[in-house]
């Protein structure tokens, strides 16, 4: 296991970083959850089910945003926005619905 993609929400007082673990299929560590530490603990801990390809705090870092996916590629765009505290899923985009809303942003999807 290994950590990666840490990130200091704007207010500072809220972090979050990917957690890395070995795959059989792969020769490196894929990232399948998202880890929100918020006052000295952690959070809450965000597992999508697919391999993390980026993510990022959303409004004033009350939300994460993040593309998820297979290991080599999506034919299909998949982005989730959670509440960063109660982990709940509050939305999503496949890809399919036109172009993608603005908490997408500038997320890499694949």
């Amino acid at each position: 296991m290994s950590a990666s993609e840490a990130k200091l929400a704007d207010d500072s007082r809220i972090a979050g970083w990917l957690v890395n673990y070995a795959n059989r299929c792969t020769s490196y560590p894929i990232p399948l959850t998202l880890v929100v530490y918020r006052d000295g603990h952690i959070a809450r801990q965000i597992k999508p089910g697919l391999i993390i390809f980026d993510w990022d705090f959303r409004e004033s870092s009350c939300q994460a945003a993040l593309c998820d996916g297979t290991v080599h590629g999506n034919q299909v765009p998949n982005c989730l926005l959670y509440d960063a505290r109660s982990g709940k899923k509050v939305a999503k985009w496949d890809g399919r619905q036109g172009q993608p809303p603005a908490w997408v942003g500038k997320l890499r999807y694949e």
